[in-house]
């Protein structure tokens, strides 16, 4: 090849890396490095190509061909350092960079940049100082055109792991933005928008799975698309977090390879009113883009956490507890400061449950630090070494980056030994992608100063690992404390190196607190201002708001301002009148935003839009605010707030804002209409139930329902009210009493005269449900319907739910007429089926939620039957027969049916299973594998009492190391879980054995984690006990003399598992432990149950409609039809 061609390839190979197509760039540095270069500075870019394009093989394998070839100056020391540095030989590669500054002759741009690798290798082994140092002397070599602020900015970055006082840091910052002072700005002098939403736009690099993006979530995720339009600019290799992320908003844009005053121009174009910066000084940022200034108002933090120094950057965010009013002085931006957390953490990696604390198991505390290594000064050593020293056999586990290379590995051991700290005290980890699991071998994690975790902290606590932080004066020295703070830990927040000492060893020696953190510190962070995003946008939004509109009204005076706000109370409420709920939002953020504390009524019209939109966890935000700026309508903004958690399934919560609301009321002097207090009662009662407060439940829907002024209202709280007593420990005469008062209701309906049956035709049965739709009824009443005999019965589905979905879609296949009644009141939907000429009324519900139970009150139909919906007669004097079995009512329950008047109807099994086909058969017990038994509860929250729970205790005290899993919908509330776990132990159980798992879409599948289902008394599973048995899970069940306490024996003993339900609460805890002790019978439980359920009773569809049936047709002989 000739020198002409040589010199081709090489201009060639620089024009590919500058454009980072390393691919091509390698192939052809392999074709220029077999042409036997004898140029040096082509072989340079052939090592350059290998290097920047992470190929470490060909980089070593040619760096020994360039030691053969060319002396050895400072620049060849620079590439063959840059050589070993990628091939992991830290400690060579730390020797050619000394010696290349050695020599005299490196001038210029390669003296720079061996400063700059050098900082980089002293920062990646724990040497700040040196690394400080070299970047700053990197920065005097370069120019802005060739790196001189990327060198700058990692000098700052650097700072922090060094104890420096603040005002060093500012003035150190401010040099920076006297460094990019001559870049020109663009101008803005009025909002070049015209578009009602406010443009707001987030540049990172790091918008990919990495731990900015894990705090930038809720920008992305949470934001209100009514009144935000959001851009993202990035330059990063986009990968699945990225993908997820664009879908997200508005607008992305991924700017790679563009110079930041092409990347200004592009932000510029796209006329935002604020643009914020998620990255500050730290790696491959954009803070030469924000320099020209393209948005009028242009925010920082996040990705940073201390000033910038650029005066282009006007506001920096904040919180109370990062920045107390003295640090104002420290910071050229304006600091926006969050009412709670200036950031919003998301999880990642898909954790498992925090596990019980490691000392248990060990026998020993573990310290640890999963913190960069480089955070970690001598004088943390010394403290963590005082630490140990104060608690016997105690560990410290490290896991980082610098142990994944032995020469990082050997200085970090040096300086813990100088440290005092025994080597057989250390736990060493490597660095690791998902290293998360590895925090359940560490019972106290310890922050470092003066730069904290921020990631690794949030990881800790999410996986149930206290973390003890000490306390500065700097922003980022501040991060622990504001983190601990927000999530209510303000006991492991320290002052002092001797009270961060203290509080460690307190800690380490107070097993009992130890143990319970593990599992409470995850609930208690999720429902902390620190992980919850809707309250946190709020904060954010209105924030945002606030400085938008400072800057669209920056020359106006208070008064014109309040002049602004007045006349936007006039549209505010032109646009109620019209409902334009997004306009009354849209008007109502601007209102609340420019005088919160005087704008009482835009605060109630934007919570009660948002509640009218549906957008629940908005509507809470908001309803929380207005109930403590509007104190003329408090009181039905806590009701609100109370109905809208409860819609959310935030019961605790729900329960809290309605007791709120009762106690506003009852200082007001004022009086509210019953349909109010109605309102408010029921859902107070209802989230009273989901809570397990049954007494007071039951208390509060008896109270309501006699309040209630609608003939509905009434029905259906009187039937809540029976419902709610299940679980209480009547009698079965108390019981029944309180269900036959129910009849009364309806003393003054007149009842209807059914039609006649023509002679000949079909036998006409009517299901009435609300259920017509995916529902745990479903399973029971499916294969009756679906399994009819359709020459002799013509089957109706009335349906009382307006909801429909796939469920209601085989309702209607299964049935010869659906029809949708949810409209009308109870007398016209007995009118219509009275129309419909129906021989036989069906009723599924019973007392449950939203039943037509009132309906068979006009008597429509000559026969009406309950029993499948509901577990107890029903009361109704127009309810003629209730489907049972002999299980539920043996021989000698015949004179409790005397009280009644509707009549037992003795069927083999009362009910009748549907199972799913697609679902998983058991492969067997999971202990087989486990070596631990599981016992599972995936019943509701609200059946299950104390004396289960010390029932459960006793028998997990049986079985040692045996699990329990408790699985229901109230679990999905973070701070109900703590309520819960604050229960289980005032009742003396281990909490690090319990699971509290919320429900789930695999509900189904996660039987299959399950060894043994453990029933509730005196309120048992039905759908649960059903769905255990078909997964292959047997389930011990209590029945006492109530026959609605009775469900799981007949279902046990229909599915030929009869011994499985026990008379005693002795006999309860002997079945579970002696089932748990006979491994071999449960894992044949668990491989035949399923085979042996569709083979009994419960799942024989052609006998159990054929039962049905036949009862159907005597009952129609006895009215002589």
């Amino acid at each position: 090849m000739t020198y002409r061609e040589k010199k081709q390839l090489y201009q060639l190979l620089t024009q590919l890396m500058e454009k980072r197509q390393w691919d091509k760039a390698i192939e052809t540095a392999d074709a220029l490095r077999q042409s036997d270069v004898t140029d040096r500075t082509m072989f340079q870019a052939i090592l350059a190509a290998y290097i920047d394009g992470n190929d470490a093989a060909r980089a070593e394998a040619a760096g020994v061909e360039y030691q053969q070839r060319f002396p050895l100056d400072g620049i060849s020391r620079f590439y063959l350092g840059r050589v070993a540095f990628l091939n992991g030989d830290w400690e060579t590669a730390e020797k050619q960079f000394t010696t290349s500054l050695e020599d005299q002759t490196l001038v210029g741009w390669y003296r720079g940049a061996v400063h700059s690798i050098l900082a980089t290798l002293y920062r990646q082994t724990a040497r700040g100082e040196k690394a400080a140092q070299h970047y700053l002397e990197s920065a005097k070599y370069k120019d802005l055109a060739h790196g001189q602020a990327t060198e700058y900015s990692n000098y700052l970055f650097n700072l922090h792991y060094l104890d420096k006082p603040q005002s060093f840091m500012r003035q150190a910052a401010e040099k920076y933005g006297q460094m990019l002072a001559q870049i020109p700005q663009y101008r803005h002098e009025k909002r070049r928008g015209n578009s009602p939403k406010i443009r707001i736009g987030y540049i990172s690099p790091d918008l990919h799975f990495h731990v900015v993006a894990f705090f930038s979530y809720a920008f992305l995720h949470d934001y209100d698309k009514r009144r935000f339009e959001v851009f993202c600019y990035t330059d990063c290799e986009e990968d699945n977090a990225s993908r997820e992320f664009a879908a997200m908003v508005d607008h992305w844009q991924n700017v790679r390879g563009l110079p930041d005053e092409k990347v200004a121009e592009l932000v510029y174009k796209d006329k935002l009113d604020i643009l914020v910066d998620l990255t500050g000084h730290t790696a491959w940022g954009f803070l030469q883009t924000m320099a020209y200034k393209p948005v009028p108002v242009q925010v920082s933090g996040i990705g940073y956490f201390d000033t910038i120094g650029l005066p282009a950057i006007d506001y920096f965010l904040a919180d109370h507890y990062t920045d107390p009013p003295e640090n104002d002085a420290y910071f050229v931006e304006k600091l926006i400061r969050l009412p709670h957390s200036h950031f919003c953490f998301m999880w990642h990696d898909n954790p498992q449950q925090p596990a019980p604390a490691p000392f248990q198991k060990n026998g020993y505390v573990t310290f640890g630090s999963f913190n960069n290594f480089s955070k970690v000064t001598d004088g943390m050593l010394e403290l963590w070494g005082k630490i140990l020293a104060a608690v016997p056999d105690s560990r410290l586990f490290l896991k980082a980056a610098i142990f994944n290379n032995p020469y990082g590995r050997k200085l970090a051991l040096e300086r813990i030994q100088q440290a005092g700290i025994p080597t057989e005290r250390l736990i060493l980890g490597e660095q690791e992608a998902k290293y998360l699991q590895a925090y359940n071998e560490m019972d106290i994690a310890l922050d470092t100063y003066p730069y904290p975790g921020g990631g690794t902290t949030c990881d800790a606590l999410y996986m149930g690992v206290p973390v003890i932080t000490l306390v500065g004066e700097r922003h980022n020295a501040r991060f622990g404390y504001s983190l601990l703070m927000n999530a209510g830990l303000s006991e492991l927040c320290a002052f002092s190196p001797e009270e961060y000492v203290e509080k460690a060893v307190a800690l380490a020696n107070d097993k009992e607190r130890l143990r319970c953190y593990h599992q409470a510190i995850r609930p208690q962070l999720l429902a902390s201002p620190v992980m919850q995003a809707a309250d946190y946008m709020g904060e954010v939004e209105q924030a945002f708001t606030r400085i938008h509109l400072d800057w669209l009204e920056r020359a106006c005076s208070v008064e014109e301002r309040w002049e602004n706000q007045c006349k936007e109370e006039s549209e505010l409420a032109l646009a109620q009148a019209r409902q334009d709920w997004p306009k009354v939002v849209e008007i109502a953020g601007r209102m609340t935003a420019r005088f919160p504390e005087r704008s009482a009524k835009a605060w109630t019209a934007g919570a009660m839009a948002y509640e009218a939109l549906h957008d629940d966890a908005r509507a809470a935000w908001w309803l929380r605010q207005a109930a403590q700026q509007d104190a003329a309508h408090d009181v039905e903004l806590w009701r609100t707030l109370a109905a809208v958690e409860m819609r959310q399934k935030h019961y605790l919560a729900g329960y809290e804002a309605a007791s709120m609301g009762a106690e506003k009321l009852a200082q007001q002097a004022g009086k509210v209409t019953p349909e109010f207090m109605t309102s408010l009662l029921a859902i107070w009662a209802n989230c009273a139930l989901q809570i397990g407060r049954t007494q007071e439940s039951a208390a509060l829907y008896q109270q309501a329902a006699e309040l209630a002024v609608d003939f509905k209202d009434r029905c259906q709280l009187y039937s809540s009210w029976l419902l709610s007593q299940h679980n209480l420990p009547l009698s079965a005469e108390a019981y029944g009493q309180a269900h036959r008062g129910y009849d009364k209701l309806f003393a003054a309906v007149q009842p209807q005269t059914p039609a006649r049956r023509s002679l000949g035709r079909k036998i006409r049965v009517g299901y009435l449900s609300a259920d017509f739709r995916q529902h745990v009824m479903f399973y029971f009443y499916y294969q009756l319907l679906g399994a009819h005999d359709a020459g002799q019965f013509e089957l109706y589905a009335y349906s009382l739910s307006p909801r429909q979905d796939n469920y209601t879609d085989m309702v209607r296949k299964a049935v010869a007429h659906f029809v949708d009644i949810s409209a009308l009141s109870y007398e016209e939907a007995a009118r219509r089926i009275q129309q419909d000429g129906i021989d036989i009324l069906v009723d599924l519900g019973g007392h449950s939620a939203d039943s037509g139970l009132p309906i068979l009150a006009w008597r429509p139909v000559p026969v009406q039957v309950s029993g499948l919906g509901y577990t107890h007669p029903t009361g109704l004097s127009a309810v003629d027969y209730f489907l049972t079995d002999g299980w539920t009512d043996p021989e000698n329950s015949e004179p409790e049916w005397q009280k009644y008047h509707e009549q037992p109807v003795l069927l083999t099994s009362q009910f009748c299973y549907t199972g799913r086909s697609d679902l998983p058969e058991s492969q067997g017990a999971p202990c087989q594998t486990n070596g631990y038994i599981t016992f599972g509860v995936f019943n509701r929250y609200l059946k299950i009492t104390d004396d289960m729970l010390l029932l459960w205790q006793k028998i997990m005290e049986l079985v040692p190391d045996s699990r329990l899993l408790l699985k229901s919908d109230i679990f999905g509330e973070p701070a109900a879980q703590l309520m819960v776990q604050k229960r289980l132990r005032n009742l003396g159980l281990a909490v690090d054995r319990i699971t509290l798992e919320p429900a789930s879409m695999d509900y189904m599948q996660r039987y299959l984690a399950v060894d043994i289902a453990l029933d509730t008394y005196p309120y048992p599973g039905g759908g649960t006990t059903c769905d255990a048995l078909y997964m292959g899970v047997p389930v011990v069940s209590l029945y006492g003399e109530r026959r609605d306490t009775r469900f799981g024996l007949t279902l046990l003993q229909n599915a030929g598992l009869g011994e499985l339900a026990v008379k005693t609460p002795a006999e309860y805890v002997a079945r579970a432990v002696s089932l748990a002790q006979d491994r071999e019978l449960l894992q044949a439980m668990h491989q035949n149950l399923r085979q042996m359920l569709l083979q009994a009773p419960l799942m024989d569809t052609q006998r159990y409609v054929a039962e049905v049936e036949s009862a159907y047709r005597q009952m129609l002989e006895k009215v002589g039809r």
